[in-house]
Formats: structure tokens, C-alpha cells, sequence
């Protein structure tokens, strides 16, 4: 039997003991033993199997609004690839033989996906709210001449949503692929650096749903084209720093993040680099598609999506670009999920203010919060001082 790769006091553990004890601890305590060295980090994404396994936690995905979406899925733990490190999730089989169930074209450009354990989430059948402790306050009805304790209220408020904030409990995805307008079913992906969903969209006349799968008549939507989508979900591939990046407050630094089918991508990175391309958006549809196939460089679907990137310069989204906006304004591109503002307009650009004034408004907010949280280090600083000087008069 193999042993444990440490021991104490020549008193050594099975294996199979010692990873039953890293799984009892909490995910983002086994990720972080994952930097011992080249052991202990097969062993701890062997211990983050078992620790999924035994407790039951689902990937959840909800697309429309955070407070009202239109579609559900809850997704089981299927596999882990070693080989990969790669864990796979799909839709629970009670899921599956459900009704679909229909929404819009907008909904699948907001779209979340949540693991069970981070914080903050509230996963129900039905309606997913993050943990915003602005929520239910009627911003709006504040105004400066309001009572002061109402403002007061309302400023830590935004203190606490701000230094609690977690990027991927408010992170929002979208289908790039336009969805088409004649009845059928086409595949498409969406994804980041160290996740890929793969889902299949079913297009349907309005008039073909039953009465009973319609929208409801409180819905405040439409479908101006007369069609409407379901979604069938495959399956979720995610990293392991994916399933704990929503369990802390902290930022993980894009370097710190794995990169989902590195092969793939460095693969693709040298086939595009024979053509002088350098820059295009790793995580668009089309390249997710061929980065989950077995296509290689002499291939005619190869061919094609090199022709697609080269003629769309890059297939950069309206998302990639929001990010680079922010980047370029010296703001951290993860903060732009902090506001309900960026998934309004990356939902609907169209109807919406221009990208520059979205960003310009993201950008005071953060200085903003920036230089009052700069105000309030200094004053804690000088709170011990101005009591030690306090103390010493007193003393005289």
C-alpha cells in the first residue's frame, strides 16, 4: 500500500487515509496544498474529487437576470481527468427529463455559472440572488438631503459590498453565437481561462410553445422575432482554480489561474502565429469549439476558423473589449462585475448608453471607492496616535 508523502516522528499514513483527511477540509484550504510540490498536487485534486463527491456540491447555472432568470440547470459532479486535471460536470438526470423550458435572445447573453460552496451563493430551482448588502436598499429614494442616518446606512453598506466583493459569484458569460431565427439546434460554447461550457440551442416558433410553457403575463419581455431558445447543457470543464476562485474575497491573479486544455491552446497559439496572427479571443465560441475537438493544423474545419479569426481581426466580443477599455483606464477588468450596470448593457449594448460612457461610469466609481478607502487607512492610522498624544496630556 502506497504511504502518505509526509510522516512525523517515522509514523507514516496509507494514502488512501491521508487524502480522506485533506477532503474533509474546506476546498479552498485542500487548493492550497496544492503548492507543496509535484505530489501533493496530484494528490489534492484526488482529495477535491472525494470532497465533491462526498458533499453533494453542483455547478449552477442561471441565465436572464441575477433576480428573475429564465432558465435553471443544476449540474452534478460526472469525472475527474487526471490526465488533465480537468473536472467535469452535467446536468442531473432529473433535470434532463424535464420540460424545457424557453426564454430570449438577451437572456443567453447573461448568463452565470456557480459552484455550491462559494460565497455568498443562494441556489434554488428557481431564483439565484448573490449576497449584495445593497440589496432591497431603494438607492434611488436617498437622496442628499435625505436623513442622514439613511445615508450613513446606505455608505457602509457599499463599503462592505466593495471589500467582500467576489468576481465570480457576479461574473456573467455570454453565447457569442448569434442564435438563429429558423427553427433547429445548433452547438455553441462559452468560457474564460480556466472553464468551458458546451450547450446546444434550440430554436422554436413562439407560436409552437403550449400555453402552459408560455412566459408569464407579469413578464415585461417579448420576443420580437417570433422565436424563442431553450438550452440543453452538455457539460461544464472547469480547472481547479475555478471551483475555488468564489470561495475568497481575494483576488487570484491571472497567473495563478490554470489554463483549461493548455495543449490545445498552445497548439492553436503556433498554427495561428504561421499566419501572423498574435492577437484574437482565446475564449470566443468558434475557438472553444475547435480547442474541444480533435481537429489538427491540416484540417478543414481548421482552415475555416483561421479564415473566421483573420477576417473578424482577432473575433474579438463586445466583452473582450469592455475589459481592454478598463484596462487601458488603469481599472482592474474583474471589478467590472461589482456593477449591474456592465451585464445591463453587455446584455442589451444596443438600447443602452455607449461603451465609453458604460466604462467612464465604472471607472469614477472605482477611484471614487478607491480614494475613500485611502481616507479611511489614513484616519485608522492616526486613531493609536492621537490617543498616545491624548494619553500623554492627560499624564501632565
Amino acid at each position: 500500500m502506497e504511504q502518505a508523502p509526509v510522516s512525523k516522528n517515522n509514523i507514516t499514513l496509507p494514502i488512501e487515509i491521508f487524502q480522506h483527511a485533506l477532503a474533509l477540509l474546506p476546498l479552498k484550504e485542500i487548493y492550497s496544498f496544492k503548492r507543496v510540490n509535484k505530489e501533493w498536487y496530484s494528490l489534492c485534486d484526488h482529495a477535491i474529487v472525494e470532497h465533491i463527491t462526498s458533499s453533494g456540491s453542483q455547478v449552477h447555472l442561471r441565465a436572464g437576470t441575477s433576480r428573475n432568470p429564465k432558465l435553471c440547470y443544476d449540474l452534478d459532479f460526472a469525472s475527474y481527468d487526471p490526465s488533465s486535471n480537468i473536472f467535469t460536470f452535467k446536468p442531473s438526470p432529473k433535470r434532463i427529463e424535464l420540460e424545457p423550458a424557453f426564454c430570449y435572445s438577451k437572456h443567453l447573453r447573461e448568463i452565470r455559472i456557480l459552484f455550491g460552496e462559494w460565497r455568498g451563493v443562494n441556489t434554488t430551482l428557481s431564483k439565484y440572488s448573490p449576497s449584495d448588502p445593497t440589496f432591497g436598499i431603494p438607492i434611488k429614494s436617498i437622496k442628499r438631503n435625505s436623513d442622514p442616518q439613511a445615508q450613513e446606512v446606505l455608505r457602509l453598506a457599499r463599503s462592505k459590498f466593495h471589500k467582500n466583493y467576489v468576481e465570480s459569484v457576479q461574473k456573467v458569460y455570454q453565447l457569442d453565437d448569434e442564435p438563429s431565427l429558423e427553427e433547429g439546434t445548433v452547438v455553441s460554447c462559452l468560457g474564460d481561462k480556466d472553464i468551458i461550457l458546451k450547450c446546444h440551442i434550440t430554436t422554436t416558433p413562439s407560436c409552437n410553445i403550449p400555453d402552459d410553457q408560455r412566459n408569464c403575463k407579469d413578464d415585461d419581455e417579448c420576443s420580437p422575432e417570433g422565436v424563442v431558445f431553450s438550452l440543453r447543457i452538455e457539460f461544464v470543464k472547469v480547472c481547479a482554480s475555478w471551483l475555488v476562485s468564489g470561495t475568497t474575497s481575494n483576488f487570484i491573479p491571472e497567473e495563478s489561474r490554470n489554463q483549461i486544455f493548455a495543449s490545445r491552446f498552445n497548439l492553436l497559439d503556433q498554427i495561428l502565429s504561421e499566419y501572423s496572427i498574435t492577437k484574437y479571443y482565446r475564449y470566443s465560441s468558434k475557438v472553444l469549439k475547435w480547442i474541444l475537438s480533435e481537429y489538427d493544423r491540416d484540417d478543414q474545419e481548421t482552415t475555416k476558423m483561421i479564415k473566421h479569426i483573420s477576417d473578424t481581426q482577432g473575433d474579438f466580443s463586445i466583452r473582450s473589449r469592455f475589459e481592454a477599455a478598463l484596462e487601458e483606464k488603469n481599472v482592474k477588468k474583474q471589478n467590472m462585475w461589482k456593477y449591474s450596470l456592465a451585464a445591463r448593457f453587455l446584455r442589451d449594448p444596443e438600447s443602452y448608453d455607449t461603451l465609453e460612457e458604460v466604462v467612464n461610469r465604472i471607472v469614477h466609481t472605482e477611484r471614487s471607492e478607491s480614494n475613500n478607502n485611502h481616507s479611511s487607512r489614513f484616519f485608522r492610522g492616526l486613531k493609536p496616535i492621537l490617543q498616545k498624544i491624548n494619553l500623554k496630556l492627560e499624564n501632565r
